[in-house]
């Protein structure tokens, strides 16, 4: 049984389980990362691909629109004192050292803003993260922002990895977790068999997980929705495992 057709076979045939339980461990393997990778990338490459152009168009309008300026013992100094923002549909940069930073706040629904002492993130309205320079004790000024901005294409790629890493890792734990509790159920299998199986089962909840990823889908339970699913198919799996071999039996009578 091949990858593809492994991979189509395990949301509705459930005597493919007993093929792909007769796999060799590492052909197992191979399939479970061949799985994660592709739907890493479904998850997350148009995410990043947005942060990367995101980033890069900010980067042109930035250096183009923000004078200079620094921050330097706890104030922000700005360039012949020529307050600045850049408004866009995901947030606005905003620099000013004369107006109240409660103020600039409310004015703003998202957002990073550079007030005179204190730098504010807003997101959807709400603040979450105010902090004074002081306390940040160090010193930057606009080619250190202009330098993490131009820097979109390492960026954008670090997250890809980073979040990918953790596709890669949340199917194995996934997969662990419902071979443990599938236990429980009856069947002519080793514990080993049962984490291979899991694999296997835990394919539909894999492409579902990278959906919801992919169109930041997020409720509560859904975690433990993916975490039945499985459970579900591999209970389903190993009653096909049951029906395969009780067919193989009967045929060699």
């Amino acid at each position: 049984m091949n990858i593809f057709k492994g991979f189509i076979k395990s949301f509705y045939d459930f005597k493919s389980y007993a093929i792909f339980r007769k796999q060799s461990a590492g052909k197992s393997f191979l399939y479970s990362i061949i799985l994660a990778l592709v739907f890493s990338i479904v998850a997350f490459a148009y995410p990043a691909y947005k942060v990367n152009s995101t980033m890069k168009d900010l980067s042109i309008e930035y250096n183009e629109k923000i004078p200079d300026f620094q921050i330097k013992n706890g104030q922000l100094e700005i360039s012949n004192n020529k307050n600045s923002e850049i408004v866009r549909d995901s947030g606005t940069f905003v620099l000013d050292n004369t107006s109240d930073i409660k103020l600039l706040a409310d004015k703003y629904k998202s957002g990073l803003i550079f007030g005179r002492d204190t730098v504010i993130v807003k997101s959807e309205g709400t603040v979450v993260l105010e902090q004074k320079y002081s306390t940040l004790n160090m010193d930057f000024s606009k080619n250190d922002i202009g330098g993490i901005l131009d820097s979109h294409g390492a960026i954008s790629s670090a997250m890809f990895a980073i979040l990918a890493f953790g596709f890669v890792i949340g199917l194995y734990f996934r997969a662990l977790i419902v071979a443990i509790i599938g236990t429980i159920f009856k069947g002519e299998t080793t514990f080993g068999q049962r984490f291979k199986l899991s694999l296997y089962a835990t394919t539909p909840s894999v492409a579902i997980s990278a959906l919801f990823s992919l169109f930041g889908i997020s409720f509560t339970g859904s975690s433990i929705l993916l975490f039945v699913l499985g459970l579900v198919y591999l209970f389903l799996g190993i009653k096909g495992i049951n029906k395969s071999e009780l067919q193989e039996l009967a045929d060699g009578l």
